[in-house]
């Protein structure tokens, strides 16, 4: 499943997590990240949630003209690297989406990892 475009290689640990041993750490903390002009493409996703239409889509494209969104608190770990952002907001301007082969579908799925590690 290839979840987004920039995603690919990442890991996730809980917010408040401290770096592995022998890691170096990125701190990004208060600031602002602004992406423009870019596409982002998904992939073969499937996506289980309540009160969702039972749906496929195979090829649909979107553009956001102006949005935003605010990151509190996250750790992401690539090649030994540690990233903490904290106090983020990432602006998009003119960003296209691609979506290939997705599934939507209505359901209770299991997310007690997802928000155990959200604690």
């Amino acid at each position: 499943m290839l979840l987004g475009v920039v995603l690919i290689g990442f890991s996730m640990t809980a917010a408040g997590e401290p770096p592995a041993e022998g890691a170096d750490e990125v701190k990004l903390i208060n600031e602002t990240i602004v992406i423009e002009d870019a596409v982002f493409a998904w992939e073969h996703v499937s996506v289980v949630g309540p009160g969702l239409p039972d749906a496929h889509i195979d090829h649909r494209a979107y553009l956001v003209e102006n949005a935003e969104f605010r990151i509190y608190g996250l750790h992401l770990t690539w090649n030994d690297t540690v990233y903490t952002v904290c106090d983020v907001t990432v602006k998009f301007d003119d960003i296209g989406f691609v979506l290939e082969d997705i599934t939507l579908k209505d359901g209770n799925p299991d997310v007690s990892r997802c928000e155990a590690n959200c604690a």
